[in-house]
C-alpha cells in the first residue's frame, strides 16, 4: 500500500495545523500565557500534525513507497520529544542551573539562537532512523534518509518558528539598548541592597554597579525578601527582611537607621503587607515622587511597563520564549525616571528617558536607599 497524498491534502494538513494553533491562542487568553498553552498543545496534538506534514513531504519529495510513512513520522516526533525530556532529566537540574546562571540580559539573544540550532540538529539525528526505515529500499538509503530528515525538519521548524515567534515576547532584546550601568548612571548617592542568590547573604552595591559589599551573613536563615520600614522615632528608615522558619515568615532587622531620606510612596500597600509575596509585582514603589507610572506584571510576557502621568503609553520590556522566560518583579522608581527592578535573579537599572538597560548585580529583592548627605 502506498501513501496517497494530493496538493489538496497538504493544504488541509497545514490549514488544520494553523487553525488549531491560533484557536489555542484565543482559548488561552485568560488561562496563563499563549506560549505556555501552545506548548501543551504542541506536546499533545501538534506532534501528530507535524508528523502528518513530514510524512507527506517524504512521500512527495523522496517518493516513499511505505504505506505507513505517516504513522512512522508521527511516532518519530513523539519519540524525539520524549528523548529530549529524558536527556533533560539525565543532564540534571544542577547542570541546567549552571548553564542558565551564565545567561544575562547581554547574551540571552545568542543563547536563544544557539538553542534553536542545537534543537534542530538534535531532532534531525533522533528522527533520522525513522526516515531510514521509510527509505531503506532506496538507492544509498543512509544518505537519502539523512537528506530527508534534514529537509523535513527544516520545513516543520520553519512553521514552528513562525508560530512560536508570534507568541513570544522578546522586547527586552529588540526595543532597548543594553549597556553597563556605569555608562549611564551618574548619581552615586543611591545604593541598592539585595539578597544573594543563595539567600543567606545581604549585600549592597552603588547604583552604577560598582563598590559591591557584603553587609551581613546568616548561614542558618533563608531570606525571601527585603523592605524598608520607618524607625520608632519616625525619623529614619530601617532595612528589614523576612526569612523562612519552617512554615512561617520571621521579621529580621538588617540595618537600623539605614537612611533618613526618601518618601517610599507605595501605591499597592506593599510595605504595609510585606509578608504577601504577591505584592512583589504591580505598581512600583516611588522613592520620592511618582512622575511616571511603572508596573510589573504577573506573567513573563507582561514584564515591565511605563506610562506618562497623562496616560500616554511608554515602554514595554519583557522576555518570554520557549527557551528563556523571565519574571519582572520588585520595581522602584527613582528621580530622572531611573528604575531598579529584578528580572529573575538579575537586578537591573533602566533609564526610561534614554531607553537604556544595565545589569547591576545578580541577586534578589532589591531595595533602593538614598545615602546622600
Amino acid at each position: 500500500m502506498k501513501c496517497r497524498y494530493t496538493n489538496k491534502a497538504i493544504k488541509v494538513i497545514v490549514s488544520l495545523f494553523f487553525a488549531l494553533c491560533f484557536s489555542s491562542i484565543s482559548a488561552s487568553a485568560n488561562a496563563g500565557t499563549p506560549l505556555v498553552q501552545f506548548g501543551l498543545f504542541h506536546l499533545v496534538i501538534g506532534n501528530t500534525l507535524i508528523g502528518l506534514l513530514e510524512g507527506y513531504l517524504i512521500y512527495r519529495f523522496f517518493k516513499a513507497e511505505n504505506g505507513k510513512c505517516v504513522i512512522i513520522m508521527i511516532l518519530a516526533n513523539y519519540f524525539s520529544c520524549i528523548v529530549g525530556y529524558i536527556l533533560t532529566l539525565i543532564a540534571g537540574q544542577g547542570l541546567l542551573d549552571s548553564i542558565y546562571s551564565e545567561i544575562s540580559i547581554y547574551n540571552v539573544g545568542t543563547h536563544i539562537i544557539s538553542s534553536i540550532i542545537l534543537l534542530i540538529i538534535l531532532t534531525i539525528i533522533l528522527e533520522w532512523p525513522f526516515c531510514f526505515y521509510i527509505l531503506r529500499r532506496k538507492e544509498k538509503p543512509v544518505i537519502t534518509s539523512l537528506r530527508a530528515s534534514i529537509f523535513v525538519q527544516l520545513i516543520s521548524y520553519l512553521f514552528l518558528f513562525l508560530i512560536y515567534f508570534h507568541m513570544s515576547d522578546i522586547s527586552l532584546i529588540t526595543t532597548i539598548k543594553r549597556e553597563s550601568p556605569k555608562l549611564f548612571a551618574q548619581n552615586k548617592s543611591y545604593s541598592v541592597y539585595f539578597i544573594s542568590k543563595d539567600r543567606h547573604n545581604i549585600s549592597r552595591i552603588d547604583i552604577n554597579g560598582l563598590n559591591r559589599k557584603r553587609i551581613a551573613t546568616y548561614p542558618n536563615k533563608y531570606f525571601s525578601m527585603l523592605y524598608v520600614k520607618r524607625s520608632k522615632d519616625n525619623r529614619y528608615w530601617d532595612l528589614r527582611g523576612y526569612y523562612v522558619d519552617k512554615s512561617s515568615f520571621v521579621d529580621q532587622l538588617i540595618i537600623k537607621n539605614v537612611s533618613a531620606k526618601g518618601n517610599y510612596i507605595d501605591p499597592d500597600g506593599r510595605l504595609k503587607d510585606s509578608k504577601n509575596w504577591f505584592v512583589i509585582f504591580g505598581n512600583a514603589i516611588c522613592l520620592y515622587t511618582c512622575d511616571i507610572t511603572v508596573k510589573t506584571g504577573f506573567w513573563w510576557h507582561e514584564g515591565l511597563n511605563t506610562s506618562s502621568s497623562n496616560g500616554d503609553e511608554g515602554i514595554h520590556i519583557a522576555l518570554e520564549t520557549p527557551f528563556v522566560r523571565w519574571f519582572s518583579r520588585d520595581a522602584t522608581l527613582l528621580p530622572d525616571e531611573l528604575i531598579v527592578y529584578e528580572i529573575n535573579d538579575q537586578i537591573l537599572l533602566f533609564d526610561n528617558k534614554n531607553r537604556k538597560l544595565g545589569l547591576l548585580v545578580r541577586g534578589l529583592s532589591p531595595v533602593v536607599v538614598d545615602e546622600s548627605k
